[in-house]
């Protein structure tokens, strides 16, 4: 073979050679890239840094994530064995906010009152039920069975929303009768049995609206 020949034998191998790096750099560069849009990614928080209160927003709204919301306040309960039980209602059905301010902490929700004053508890919610507060001093230790709360963040509302075993979708607003009647938090609605048949839950699922929980910090006015 002449020494041409085994030149150009040579340079047509060297381009093969060059070929296969730039193909094994492309499929290296190809599982390296990053997705310049990712997909939403929620962040959850079992502690807030802050107090807040908290906002009804009614998601059957298209932009129900921008509007903060109808404020919520502690209603009023009633009273058993020495301790106060308070309901989560709208300002606008029970104008009164004797504990204006919650916080939340080891998924615990408390609430204070005017002078800062820890005294209240969230009790554990389930499917059907109101979320209910409790105030007493005769039971130590009151959020040990109560830690089913968290603040979930997502890119796509400018609010943290409030959530119940870490479902933050299942909140409705729901009108109770009665003299002094209120319209009152729920949770997951749709495991109330239709209609229904207790003086525990006595209202009107189809009456209920589903709604975000804003958190908003304490102070913060829109």
């Amino acid at each position: 073979m002449t020494v041409l020949n085994l030149r150009l034998l040579g340079l047509g191998v060297l381009k093969f050679c060059l070929a296969v790096i730039s193909i094994s750099d492309l499929v290296r560069g190809a599982q390296n890239c990053e997705d310049p849009n990712p997909a939403p990614e929620s962040i959850g928080f079992d502690t807030l840094p802050y107090n807040f209160t908290l906002a009804a927003a009614n998601a059957s709204l298209a932009n129900a994530a921008d509007l903060t919301g109808a404020p919520l306040v502690l209603g009023a309960g009633g009273a058993t064995g020495g301790v106060m039980i308070y309901v989560t209602s709208t300002y606008s059905s029970f104008p009164y906010n004797q504990y204006p301010t919650l916080g939340l902490v080891n998924r615990a929700l408390r609430a204070f009152d005017d002078w800062g004053n820890w005294c209240v508890n969230a009790t554990t919610i389930r499917s059907g039920e109101r979320l209910v507060w409790s105030r007493s001093v005769m039971y130590p230790n009151p959020e040990d069975n109560s830690r089913v709360y968290s603040v979930i963040q997502t890119p796509s509302n400018p609010y943290p929303v409030l959530a119940a075993h870490n479902v933050s979708t299942l909140w409705s607003l729901c009108p109770f009768p009665g003299p002094r009647a209120q319209t009152q938090l729920v949770f997951n609605v749709s495991a109330v049995r239709h209609p229904p048949d207790s003086d525990y839950l006595p209202f009107d699922p189809d009456l209920c609206y589903h709604v975000m929980l804003h958190i908003i910090p304490a102070g913060f006015s829109s």
